[in-house]
């Protein structure tokens, strides 16, 4: 197999009770970098997100993860009439909402923590 072909996971040290007591149970909980300004000023380019894969089930006004296509991306997500889900950016001067067919929205997970770096090394 080659250098290509290889799957890999890091693994990020956080304590157990830390992580029961805000997020839940550590089984399918997993952090995704962020590229992007589309959830700012919430969410910003370069922050780390915490999802929870065994929460999949939209919720009106929760962030998630998501696929559409081959595109993954962080919204929060509305539920609509007639099978529709609206994705919904926080930075609103620079993104409109879009209704997308909820067969179309695979959701990975739902947002639950993220990190930010304050001070960026030169």
């Amino acid at each position: 197999m080659g250098q290509k072909d290889r799957c890999f996971q890091e693994y990020c040290a956080f304590k157990t009770e830390w992580l029961q007591n805000k997020v839940g149970p550590p089984e399918g909980k997993f952090l995704l970098g962020v590229v992007g300004d589309s959830m700012s000023p919430t969410i910003n380019n370069g922050d780390t997100v915490m999802l929870d894969t065994s929460a999949t089930h939209i919720f009106d006004g929760n962030i998630y993860a998501l696929r559409m296509d081959s595109t993954i991306m962080i919204k929060r997500l509305a539920l609509l009439p007639d099978d529709k889900v609206r994705l919904i950016s926080d930075n609103k001067t620079e993104y409109d909402p879009v209704d997308a067919d909820r067969e179309d929205v695979y959701v990975l997970g739902r947002v639950v923590w993220f990190a930010r770096t304050l001070v960026k090394s030169d």
